[in-house]
């Protein structure tokens, strides 16, 4: 398993500020319902990201999407994507397919609506050779996520996958399962609560998933502003709280998160075929 590097003192500040809730006031549990302790030096959140990372490889054709995704993310500082890597992106994110010979992206449940990694690449700056790692950045993003939409079939998830690897993963990955995690995290309830769909949208999914900025160019753009202000405030914000420590070029924590989200999913099922 991978350690995890602390972010060291002086280095770039995250977005989170200060912790917020003691460590302990958390509660983490195994697939079979028992809390997580601290115990022998390794705490119940280090306990938790490297068990959850680790189910989340059950499935071994998960290693080398992941180790694709991981490349792609620890490119060299200010490096452009290319036409391809954006392809290999967003087929991982949606699930799709995709053609590099064509650049098309073809999402496996709806076919029809395809996506061209030719043309979301034409709409990033430099190629996505730009810096993104300071709080101030919002602008900068809030006018690539802009030009994102304008491509057809791209939503606002999509667009922030996007910026997720531009900026090296400081700006996070969305995902509905890591969602779901941080609402379990901060609800501080028993194993058998759920986290339902209905709390979700509630907190931020009604921002991040529909795609209906319509009107003039400064209203859609005040639109997908205070979209971002809201996944900052209600889903990156708790996520560095919670875990200040993580380095976010490192995919572990994002594994856990997700893999941990379908515990407290409305679906029980996830509970059985973790155990």
């Amino acid at each position: 398993m991978k350690t995890f590097p602390a972010v060291k003192p002086g280095g770039r500040r995250n977005l989170a500020g200060k912790v917020n809730l003691k460590m302990g006031e958390y509660k983490f549990y195994a697939p079979d319902g028992k809390e997580l302790k601290d115990s022998c030096g390794v705490t119940a959140k280090e306990k938790f990201v490297a068990l959850y990372n680790q189910i989340y490889y059950y499935d071994a054709k998960t290693i080398p999407l992941e180790q694709r995704m991981e490349n792609i993310l620890t490119r060299p500082e200010g490096a452009p994507l290319s036409e391809d890597e954006i392809g290999y992106i967003l087929s991982w994110k949606i699930p799709a397919a995709y053609d590099s010979k064509t650049k098309i992206i073809t999402p496996v449940r709806t076919k029809e609506k395809t996506i061209s990694a030719k043309e979301v690449y034409s709409k990033l700056p430099e190629g996505g050779a730009v810096r993104l790692a300071t709080d101030d950045d919002l602008e900068r993003i809030t006018d690539i996520v802009y030009d994102l939409l304008s491509v057809d079939n791209i939503n606002l998830v999509y667009a922030i996958t996007i910026v997720y690897f531009v900026s090296h993963g400081y700006w996070l990955i969305y995902d509905r399962f890591a969602h779901i995690t941080i609402e379990k995290l901060l609800e501080k309830g028993s194993f058998n609560s759920i986290i339902t769909d209905s709390k979700l949208s509630k907190s931020m999914t009604s921002y991040i998933y529909k795609k209906n900025y319509i009107g003039s160019d400064e209203k859609m753009r005040n639109a997908i502003r205070r979209a971002l202000t809201q996944y900052n405030a209600n889903y990156v914000k708790p996520i560095r709280d919670i875990f200040p420590e993580y380095d976010y070029h490192n995919r572990d924590l994002d594994r856990a998160l997700w893999t941990y989200g379908h515990l407290f999913s409305d679906n029980s099922t996830n509970r059985e075929n973790m155990r």
